[in-house]
């Protein structure tokens, strides 16, 4: 008997500690600099702004061409980005946290789905220093 329970307790110790090494798989992420080196090639990448439609109208303003999905709704939108699923999308928000966790929600569910780190913050600084090349 306590052979068979100590048997149980190692089985969930290791299954405990083979969801945390998943829960830490590093999302796909691309700088501002890298996004503005692609969309000035002409590569056909699709942007989603998960903020709210105040944000996305508001003072950090969005990106051209960006679809605007609040990151409560995506889930829910799947469905409409199905026709987007062999192109990259960067997923965009005001700092880089909910547009992290979209991310990861859509790479979960197959897409090819990246993070603009440091979100419209980012963004909007790289614009306002000219930055325009690759960022290492």
């Amino acid at each position: 008997m306590y052979k068979r329970l100590l048997n149980i307790i190692v089985l969930l110790i290791v299954a405990g500690c083979a969801s945390n090494n998943n829960a830490q798989i590093e999302t796909p992420a691309i700088t501002v600099g890298e996004l503005q080196a692609k969309i000035d090639s002409g590569a056909q990448v699709i942007l989603i702004d998960v903020r709210t439609e105040a944000e996305y109208n508001g003072t950090l303003g969005h990106i051209d061409s960006t679809l605007l999905i609040p990151i409560d709704e995506l889930e829910d939108r799947l469905p409409e980005l199905e026709i987007y699923r062999d192109r990259e999308i960067v997923v965009i928000c005001r700092s880089g946290n909910r547009s992290n966790f979209g991310t990861k929600m859509l790479v979960k569910k197959g897409f090819n789905a990246v993070n603009m780190t440091g979100g419209m913050l980012a963004w909007n600084q790289m614009m306002r220093d000219g930055i325009r090349e690759v960022e290492n």
